[in-house]
């Protein structure tokens, strides 16, 4: 009866043993099932950050593009501005040579009356 008991045991050891790794193997199947499922969230993830990506490609690229033409903007504006202060440059010089014209043409009309007015007119 002792090598009946002893049967008896290992055997229960045995079951004890089997259960133990039938766990572990479900629990090992159900990690790579875990695996599995997250491996295959990952194309849809990469093929939206691709998408993504494009997007922020156009977007730059519109805004390259609209900085490019406030940049020509404001050297057109730059290159207007320049001859408008040139031009003003040139109406002050103008304007201050007028000035110098009409203060002559006043000494000489002063002068001219100086000088007529020496003549004494009889009617």
């Amino acid at each position: 009866m002792k090598e009946t008991d002893e049967v008896l045991n290992t055997s229960r050891e045995v079951d004890k043993s089997v259960k133990e790794q039938t766990k572990s193997v479900d629990k090992t199947v159900d990690s790579f099932a875990e695996i599995l499922g997250s491996v295959e969230n990952i194309p849809p993830l990469m093929n939206k950050t691709y998408s993504v990506m494009n997007n922020i490609i156009a977007s730059k690229e519109i805004v390259m593009s609209k900085v490019e033409g406030i940049s020509a903007i404001t050297e057109e504006t730059s290159a207007a501005t320049q001859q408008v202060a040139a031009a003003s440059e040139e109406m002050t010089a103008s304007a201050e040579e007028v000035a110098s014209t009409a203060n002559f043409l006043s000494d000489v009309a002063q002068n001219l009356e100086d000088d007529v007015s020496r003549f004494i007119f009889e009617k």
